[in-house]
């Protein structure tokens, strides 16, 4: 990726004159599972300069998997993002690269499709090493929609290439963890990601190394959760620092088993100071059900 993300992030800045889960950009804490999932996810950004942000305003993944033996399982994912929210006219001394009308805008916009497939390979009761590749298909909206795709990308850039469109992304990831039932637990994992930019696309091909830490500590039905995860670019030349290269975020999450129900909340914060400038943090809500007997 070439200009796009530290000039939007700039210009954005300047506009506002003020002071982005897991960002999943929020790689937020699920348990390894071996049956079929689905699973729906919501995160609300906290953009500075948007004074009525609504509720529903945010970025809507719906996740499936399903295990096709003890250890394959195949994935498939599609966001889905709602820009819903007003700005107050003395904010717009600048033009605002993510609205169209200086008091509201009201957009929506689909992301780009996921389909993959993990091994998952026990190495004895509490551990394994879990591989996973999958392809993002350029299925984003695009046109006047790009506003819901904005919106989406900067709540969660540690997973931009879900909102990024005419871009295809190959990623992968080895990911090594423990599963005890009742005690701390991780997950160590790191992979590759190649962005495919498309001729209309205002991005760059380009290399990333995709990196995630969790750890939690599970008790009766709870669990507690600290994420960190992130994105390097690999490739790029446009950055004079390499922390300009990093988009990285920290989250909190709490977790509850109510039989296949699984339900969690978690709050994300970036720990670069110039993207914090843009967004204060990520509320994320995430709703899952096992398909078990």
């Amino acid at each position: 990726m070439n200009r796009f993300l530290p000039v939007s992030i700039l210009g954005v800045i300047m506009t506002l004159t003020t002071t982005l889960t897991k960002a999943q950009s929020t790689q937020l804490f699920s348990p390894a599972d071996s049956v079929a999932r689905l699973e729906l996810r919501y995160l609300h950004p906290f953009y500075d300069y948007i004074d009525k942000n609504k509720i529903i305003s945010g970025a809507y993944d719906i996740a499936f998997s399903y295990p096709i033996s003890d250890n394959w399982k195949l994935m498939a994912s599609i966001p889905y993002g709602v820009a819903k929210y007003e700005i107050e006219l003395d904010y717009l001394e600048y033009s605002d690269p993510l609205i169209s009308n200086p008091f509201d805008v009201s957009k929506t916009a689909w992301g780009n499709l996921m389909l993959g497939a993990t091994y998952c390979k026990k190495l004895n009761n509490s551990k394994y090493l879990n591989t996973q590749g999958s392809i993002f298909l350029p299925t984003a909206s695009h046109g006047s929609n790009n506003k819901a795709l904005d919106y989406m990308l900067y709540g969660d850039m540690s997973e931009m290439h879900k909102y990024l469109n005419y871009v295809t992304t190959i990623f992968t990831k080895i990911a090594y963890g423990t599963i005890k039932q009742t005690a701390w637990n991780f997950e160590l994992g790191g992979g590759l990601e190649y962005m495919f930019a498309g001729s209309n696309a205002t991005v760059a091909d380009d290399l990333y190394l995709n990196y995630s830490f969790n750890g939690n500590y599970s008790f009766d039905q709870f669990a507690l959760s600290a994420d960190y995860t992130g994105l390097i670019n690999l490739t790029t030349d446009e950055y004079d620092d390499f922390r300009d290269q990093m988009f990285d975020v920290f989250s909190l999450g709490a977790h509850y088993s109510a039989g296949n129900f699984q339900p969690s909340l978690f709050y994300s914060v970036y720990t670069r100071d110039d993207i914090r400038d843009v967004i204060s943090g990520t509320l994320g809500i995430k709703l899952a059900y096992r398909f078990a007997k």
